[in-house]
């Protein structure tokens, strides 16, 4: 209680020295808001109808493929989140923290989903169920503000049918919510290399704190995004030059911690802050221990991406993540891999922890990867296109190659 105490005193502080600055940010925040509502219209208005037809198509089948294991019998750790938090009342709920499987954004949205439908599993599994469909719909936007219309479809296919994706869709877990927030982020600050805006900023604020209220692991793709931000400026392929872009980024980080903190009151008030921070699942562990199980890591990390898939659509997915990340040509519309920065970014945090995660901790990079992928491939296509005439047919092949991750 007192810790809490505590933090809402230096909040307090926070805000009275920064007071008149949020009040004369506030008009600008108003007007920079519209601004990106008119051009994130103007974005979906220059998707053609065949476009919008192959995006439903698409999600319509990760709602089949999803559909069946909603309903199968519940897992332990979905069990616990019914039994030891969702299922209590939202104060005691939101604020027990025993154990880090307590994803507290979604316990929240379980237990508002119980009150209206009952304890069911496939209930209980719905917030992570549709937060497991709309990654695909994201996934394509995300590919194409990044890449292309085309990356976008491919890795949104890739997306629908990804048994990893699909497990954790179906699974009453917050790992889809953390998946959703982060390819949220990306579409937000994908705008910002063109153009500065603070109520971008401020989206990213939010998403990140919500994120971060949902899991802690939430912090992995933050330092990604970061990174590639600041990476791009560096690059000199933003309006915000790197010194700027460092310190919106150390503003922006300000605003995540002081939301977070305000979320994870109640739990710091009942238990303190130590189980957050330093419970046993992130403490660090042996050098030894930690280095000798780093490649089986990597390794269970790719095998869980590409469960499922045959050794040939595995080779295309890494052939065409290499390339976006080492062709200077693949990258359409950034100089930077988004995915390369997300992946060095979270490398570095898992030095600097000294612990072996949980495959699932790195889930949000999946979706990342796919859609590099993506990028990749529809830059190889259009090389062998160049080389090959025939092959420009109104993308008769970007088209093909949809059909095949479909089907498989």
């Amino acid at each position: 209680m007192i810790l809490a105490l505590l933090v809402v005193l230096a909040l307090a502080e926070v805000y009275r020295r920064t007071r008149h600055r949020l009040r004369a940010l506030w008009s600008v925040l108003r007007r920079d808001w519209r601004e990106l509502r008119v051009r994130a219209l103007v974005s979906l208005r220059r998707v053609t109808i065949g476009e919008w037809i192959a995006i439903g198509a698409i999600t319509a089948l990760a709602i089949v493929i999803r559909w069946g294991p909603l309903f199968q019998p519940m897992r332990y750790d979905e069990a616990a989140t019914w039994i030891d938090y969702a299922s209590q009342p939202l104060a005691k709920s939101l604020s027990n923290y025993r154990f880090p499987n307590n994803h507290l954004f979604h316990t929240l949205l379980v237990h508002l989903a119980a009150a209206l439908f009952g304890s069911e599993p496939w209930a209980l599994r719905l917030p992570a169920f549709i937060a497991g469909v709309l990654l695909v719909p994201l996934t394509w936007a995300a590919g194409r503000a990044l890449y292309s219309p085309s990356a976008g479809l491919i890795s949104a296919a890739l997306a629908a049918t990804s048994a990893s994706l699909t497990l954790y869709s179906t699974n009453a877990r917050g790992y889809t919510i953390v998946c959703c927030l982060t390819l949220l982020m990306v579409l937000v600050a994908a705008r910002l290399p063109r153009r500065e805006n603070s109520a971008a900023w401020a989206g990213i604020a939010l998403l990140g704190a919500l994120g971060m209220w949902t899991i802690p692991i939430m912090l992995y793709p933050l330092a990604g995004i970061a990174l590639w931000l600041w990476a791009e400026a560096r690059a000199g392929d933003t309006v915000i030059g790197p010194r700027a872009m460092a310190a919106r980024l150390q503003w922006t980080t300000l605003a995540i911690a002081c939301g977070t903190a305000l979320l994870y009151l109640p739990v710091v008030a009942r238990s303190g802050i130590a189980l957050v921070i330093g419970n046993r699942f992130v403490r660090p562990q042996s050098r030894a221990s930690f280095f000798a199980g780093l490649p089986e890591f990597y390794g269970a990390v790719w095998s869980d991406w590409t469960r499922g898939w045959p050794w040939w659509l595995a080779m295309l997915v890494a052939v065409g993540l290499v390339a976006a990340t080492i062709l200077r040509g693949s990258r359409a519309r950034r100089s930077v891999s988004l995915a390369g920065a997300a992946i060095v970014a979270a490398t570095v945090l898992l030095f600097l922890n000294g612990r072996i995660p949980y495959v699932r901790v790195w889930l949000y990079l999946l979706p990342l990867a796919l859609i590099a992928a993506g990028g990749g491939l529809t830059h190889l296509w259009r090389r062998l296109a160049r080389a090959r005439p025939a092959l420009q047919r109104r993308g008769l092949g970007m088209s093909l190659l949809v059909v095949v991750v479909l089907l498989l």
